[in-house]
């Protein structure tokens, strides 16, 4: 909708147009996950520096595990699909 300054402008600022859109989706009750976000934006930070940040991420097929997985049980379940 509008420009955003940090620090008066002087540490940056995020130009107007840019957009984040994030989605998530109800897994069970009390449990949501987000399955996609888009990310465009442009500005600067420290008066010179560009920035630029255009992304777009989906995630699906989420599925449930034990409430006892450790990380490297976790790390495994991921590796053997």
């Amino acid at each position: 909708m509008q420009q955003v300054d940090f620090g008066l402008g002087v540490v940056g600022q995020l130009k107007k147009g840019g957009t984040i859109e994030v989605n998530r989706i109800r897994l069970s009750s009390g449990i949501w996950k987000t399955n996609s976000s888009k990310i465009d934006i442009n500005g600067r930070i420290v008066l010179f520096k560009t920035i630029s940040k255009q992304q777009d991420e989906t995630h699906s097929e989420f599925k449930p595990v034990a409430p006892d997985t450790n990380i490297p049980q976790a790390l495994q379940q991921i590796a053997g699909k």
